[in-house]
């Protein structure tokens, strides 16, 4: 809020704070204001509120608009066809969501589109699919920010989603919907838990120590939607560049 204050006409500060509310799971709010940022200040190069406008309008079932907005969000960033395909699944357009799903597997794959597929199947109902895609490493830096919604929400008792989860330190507790950190556990140290692969008598997961080496790469090299594309398949890391 402070950054719109002091620089309220530059579009993402304003769309950063619809999105905020759209991973709290605030998706009407998030709605609203991203609406707002696109007709106070359109910004065809700039695709961040029409990227949360679709998203939020996909959420609460304005289809229509959610389509449209994502549609022209592409347009101007071609890697958020992958959302445009989330959209279409939740829009019951199953043959327009199955070809971007088909067009992101010909493609050399990223942790942003794996992401994309991830979702793509999972709002299709492709359980299998889904967790597939969900166990690519390395994991886009977004992935955990999806807990709020109903068809990832459809996985969570799935031992191999809880497993990815549980590889970023998060768990999960009988009565909150959103993963909760674990503790962090020095690879080189033995755990104080005892087997932390089995859930303690509260019902929550503890975390394994991972052998020295074996954690996915930085977020610098991975993360972002510009990040280098890698043929990797599913669940595989790619091998690392040699320095220089």
């Amino acid at each position: 809020r402070r950054a719109v204050e002091l620089d309220p006409y530059t579009p993402p500060h304003r769309a950063w704070l619809p999105s905020l509310h759209w991973y709290s799971g605030d998706f009407e709010r998030a709605l609203e204001e991203a609406r707002e940022v696109v007709e106070e200040i359109p910004s065809p190069e700039d695709f961040s509120a029409l990227f949360v406008l679709g998203l939020s309008a996909a959420r609460v079932g304005l289809y229509e608009e959610a389509i449209s907005a994502l549609e022209q969000s592409a347009i101007t960033f071609p890697p958020n066809r992958t959302y445009l395909g989330w959209g279409y699944a939740l829009a019951g357009r199953t043959e327009e969501a199955t070809a971007i799903a088909r067009e992101l597997q010909v493609e050399p794959v990223s942790p942003y589109s794996a992401q994309g597929l991830f979702l793509i199947h999972a709002a299709l109902g492709n359980r299998e699919e889904a967790l597939r895609w969900l166990e690519y490493e390395p994991h886009n830096f977004a992935l955990a920010w999806w807990w709020p919604h109903p068809e990832v929400q459809a996985l969570r008792d799935e031992p191999r989603f809880q497993a990815v989860f549980r590889r970023m330190n998060l768990g999960f507790e009988e009565g909150r919907s959103a993963p909760v950190p674990l503790p962090v556990v020095h690879p080189d140290l033995p755990s104080v838990s005892g087997d932390a692969s089995e859930s303690d008598s509260s019902g929550s997961l503890q975390q394994t120590p991972e052998p020295p080496g074996s954690r996915p790469w930085p977020l610098s090299d991975t993360g972002s939607p510009n990040a280098e594309r890698t043929s990797a398949g599913p669940g595989r890391r790619p091998s690392r560049r040699s320095p220089g």
